[in-house]
């Protein structure tokens, strides 16, 4: 959200909404959501509107009015959770994704 009105020092974790409201330069994002879909999968923004919603919620003074709504493909693995810890080859290397 570009100039959103409302300013935040550091990321928010919203958990009982399912998101995070992170400043940037540019104003504020707000991100969260995974869709398992194929790479030519058309945008499906029901849930950035539901982010959306959810947020005006907690911040009844933002200006959500100039937000972009984008989407991307992003690597995970099948359980959806992340990996951490030493690889098994070679062993000097930590993956963290």
């Amino acid at each position: 959200m570009q100039k959103p009105g409302v300013t935040l020092n550091h990321a928010v974790l919203y958990a009982n909404g399912g998101f995070v409201l992170t400043p940037m330069e540019t104003g504020l994002r707000l991100a969260g959501t995974i869709e398992i879909s194929g790479l030519d999968a058309k945008p499906n923004f029901s849930r950035a509107d539901v982010l959306a919603f959810k947020a005006a919620r907690i911040l009844p003074n933002a200006d959500l009015s100039q937000g972009d709504k984008w989407m991307g493909p992003r690597p995970f693995m099948p359980d959806t959770m992340p990996v951490l810890g030493m690889a098994p080859q070679p062993r000097n290397v930590v993956l963290a994704y």
